[in-house]
């Protein structure tokens, strides 16, 4: 049970892995600016954040943790959300990004490429995917296992669909997305106890930025 005492939206500023049994506090980033006043209980979105919002959050908790903390850049994940909301074209009294989810339903031809794609599933052994807009790789996810992808693979293609260009230039390579994930592996980081089990790799670099859990 997670339990939220804000009574807003949040997201969790790094991933952990909870040991059984345990109660821990867990660092959050706030993605609903004006709703502090509660009136709504802590639920799970079917869709993560874009990977605009990810980044900024990563990159704040990345330089938090050079002084010791976890903290992500608040106003700075505020900003980005009011940046996808205005994207999108939608609206939100609290800037909540819940409001960009309606895009993936509201629009046909969207939504039955997102239940093909959910019912497609992952392929069999894959346990990560990269996303590249065109030419251009912008984004990875990787998991332990395909178990774990599995779990994670609605979300993620919701999040995938909504993050979609206008337009794309080039095509897609695989000799890109490999060397986007080796660049990744092999640029130094910060590592910290996580929340939770194992310890938290934060990388940051003049293209890069990410985070792992090992």
């Amino acid at each position: 049970e997670i339990v939220s005492r804000d009574w807003n939206s949040d997201v969790c500023s790094s991933d952990l892995l909870i040991p059984a049994g345990q109660t821990i506090d867990i660092p959050v980033s706030c993605v609903e600016q004006g709703r502090w006043s509660g009136g709504r209980e802590f639920g799970r979105g079917k869709t993560y954040v874009s990977r605009r919002v990810r980044r900024e959050k990563v990159r704040g908790v990345a330089e938090s943790v050079k002084y010791g903390t976890k903290y992500s850049d608040q106003s700075g994940v505020w900003n980005v959300v009011d940046y996808e909301l205005n994207r999108l074209h939608r609206t939100s009294n609290t800037g909540s990004f819940i409001a960009a989810e309606q895009v993936l339903d509201e629009d046909s031809t969207v939504a039955e490429a997102l239940a093909a794609l959910i019912k497609l599933g992952p392929l069999p052994g894959q346990c990560g995917f990269v996303i590249a807009h065109g030419s251009r790789i912008v984004a990875a996810d990787v998991f332990a296992t395909p178990e774990l992808l599995g779990a994670q693979w609605e979300a993620l293609v919701r999040t995938a669909l909504l993050d979609a260009p206008e337009a794309i230039h080039g095509t897609p390579s695989a000799t890109k997305a490999l060397r986007f994930l080796r660049t990744f592996s092999a640029t130094a980081g910060e590592v910290v106890p996580g929340a939770g089990l194992g310890n938290e790799h934060h990388i940051t670099s003049r293209r890069i930025v990410g985070q792992a859990l090992v």
